[in-house]
C-alpha cells in the first residue's frame, strides 16, 4: 500500500473518531466514556498521516527589493479538510504591475484555515520590514482575523466573543508578528473569479500538494 493510501485510511479513522467526539451523549453515557479515547485516537491518526507524507523543503523566504507599495496575493488549500495542505503567494509591484516573486510550500496535514493563515504569513515575510503592503486573499477568515478580530481576541485573552478559545492561535501569532513589522492593509477578492494573481496562487498551492503527495 502506498503512503498516500495508508494516509487515506488513517484519515478515515481520524474522521470517524472526530464524529464520535462531536456526537451527542447517549442516556447511558456511552459517548461520554469514550470521548477521551476518541480524542487521543484522532490526534494519533492525524500525527500518523503527517509521518506518511513526504514533505518538500520549505521555500526560502527571500525578500524582494521594492520601491513602493506592494501587493501580496496569498492562497492556501488542502486535499480534504484536514488533509495534505499547501500555500502559494505572488508578490506584485503595484505601480508597474510587475510580478516580483512567487513561491509555494507544502505544510503537511492541516485544515484549510491553517493553510490560508500560513499563506498570508509566507507572503508578507517575502517583503522587507516597513514596506506598505496590500494583502489580497479570498479568505475572509484570514483577512478579518488580521484586521478586525485580532484586538478583541487579545483583549479577551485569546477568546472569541462567545468565550471559546481562538482556533489556530499559534498560526495567528506568527501572522501578527510578521504583519506588525510592515504597513499592512487588506483586500478581499472572490476566489475562482478570474483574478489572475489569485488564480496563480491557487494553482501554486494545488501543484505543490500534488507534487509532494501521491494523491
Amino acid at each position: 500500500m502506498s503512503n498516500s493510501s495508508m494516509a487515506a485510511v488513517a484519515l478515515a479513522k481520524a474522521i470517524a473518531a472526530l464524529e464520535l467526539i462531536a456526537a451527542p451523549a447517549r442516556p447511558d453515557g456511552t459517548y461520554n466514556r469514550c470521548r477521551e479515547a476518541c480524542e487521543q485516537l484522532a490526534q494519533e491518526t492525524l500525527d500518523h498521516i503527517s509521518s506518511l507524507m513526504t514533505t518538500a523543503a520549505p521555500a526560502p523566504a527571500v525578500e524582494v527589493k521594492v520601491s513602493g507599495r506592494v501587493l501580496v496575493y496569498s492562497d492556501g488549500g488542502c486535499k480534504g479538510n484536514p488533509g495534505p495542505a499547501g500555500w502559494g503567494v505572488v508578490v506584485v509591484d503595484e505601480a508597474t504591475e510587475t510580478v516580483l516573486t512567487e513561491a509555494a510550500g507544502f505544510i503537511g496535514v492541516a485544515t484549510n484555515q491553517v493553510a490560508e493563515i500560513v499563506a498570508a504569513t509566507e507572503g508578507l515575510s517575502r517583503v522587507p520590514e516597513g514596506t506598505e503592503i496590500v494583502l489580497i486573499s479570498d479568505s475572509q477568515y484570514t483577512l478579518k482575523g488580521l484586521s478586525e478580530w485580532r484586538t478583541g481576541w487579545v483583549n479577551r485573552g485569546w477568546r472569541t466573543a462567545s468565550g471559546d478559545p481562538v482556533a489556530n492561535k499559534e498560526h495567528w501569532m506568527k501572522l501578527f508578528a510578521v504583519a506588525d513589522k510592515r504597513k499592512v492593509t487588506v483586500r478581499w477578492v472572490k476566489g475562482h473569479a478570474g483574478d489572475v494573481n489569485n488564480e496563480r496562487c491557487d494553482a501554486l498551492a494545488a501543484n505543490i500538494i500534488a507534487s509532494t503527495v501521491d494523491i
